[in-house]
């Protein structure tokens, strides 16, 4: 069920100044970004993990890619940034993502790391050469173990696992080339890859995470501090929620009718 909702939020500390990003893909709403920290334990927050909050079918992708624009407008020192977008476990959302991506040409090209072998790249040492020799800077791919990956056990380029690996990887041979964010589509669902990706993100201080989500108490639970991605409108004027449908209630119900057609017309 998709409804609306308002977030009230505690804040503890004086939010910076709103960030201007304009709209992507010919949206007309603007809206002002920031990240506020909302602390839930003694742990320290830290900026490069944050965590998106939206209604379902609200345009979480929308904002997504307004940060990526805005990042490659404006590159963190001068160093490239490489996107790892993960499309929850759906070939089919994955291919849709990529789609999106693609028609904002100032992103760059995006590939997909999947394995549909037709359409996407199979393996890391693909994408790795797309990045470092073909200058690709988003790579999407489902949130599954294989592509979420593993850190690499060797140097051997060869031990190279999902994403993990590609990072680990580039970052040890090229350590001020790149910087990466990884975007997680709901995240409330995939936290034992994020168990995963928070330790890179721990070891490499170019990664960031970007949690993406409509439901975000798991996240809480799992990790304590979040930096929340706060918007001035969680939803667009044309968001149309499960209040704004006209309900009407009918006495007989849809299987009791359904029952009634089925007698009437078995022989």
């Amino acid at each position: 069920m998709i409804s609306k909702f308002v977030a009230i939020i505690a804040l503890v500390a004086t939010a910076p100044d709103p960030l201007q990003v304009t709209m992507v893909g010919g949206e007309t709403d603007e809206e002002s970004d920031e990240i506020v920290s909302v602390p839930t334990s003694n742990e320290t927050t830290h900026p490069r993990w944050c965590t998106l909050v939206k209604p379902e079918q609200s345009g979480k992708t929308q904002v997504m890619i307004r940060r990526i624009l805005h990042e490659f407008t404006v590159p963190p020192s001068g160093k490239t940034p490489i996107n790892f977008i993960f499309c929850a476990n759906s070939l089919l959302l994955t291919k849709q993502t990529k789609k999106r991506v693609n028609k904002v040409e100032e992103l760059g090209q995006c590939v997909e790391f999947s394995s549909q072998k037709k359409v996407a790249f199979t393996s890391s040492l693909e994408i790795m050469s797309m990045i470092s020799h073909y200058n690709v800077t988003n790579i999407v791919c489902p949130s599954n173990s294989c592509r979420v990956g593993k850190r690499a056990v060797s140097k051997n380029i060869d031990d190279c696992d999902g994403v993990i690996g590609i990072i680990d990887k580039l970052i040890k041979s090229e350590p001020n080339k790149y910087t990466f964010t990884i975007w997680m589509d709901e995240a409330d669902k995939f936290t034992k890859a994020l168990v995963k990706l928070h330790d890179l993100y721990k070891r490499h201080i170019n990664v960031s995470v970007w949690c993406i989500t409509a439901t975000s108490a798991k996240l809480f639970e799992k990790f304590g501090n979040q930096n929340i991605f706060k918007l001035q409108n969680t939803t667009s004027s044309n968001y149309h929620g499960w209040n704004d449908n006209h309900i009407r209630h009918c006495k007989k119900t849809y299987i009791h009718r359904l029952a009634q057609c089925k007698k009437r017309f078995t022989i």
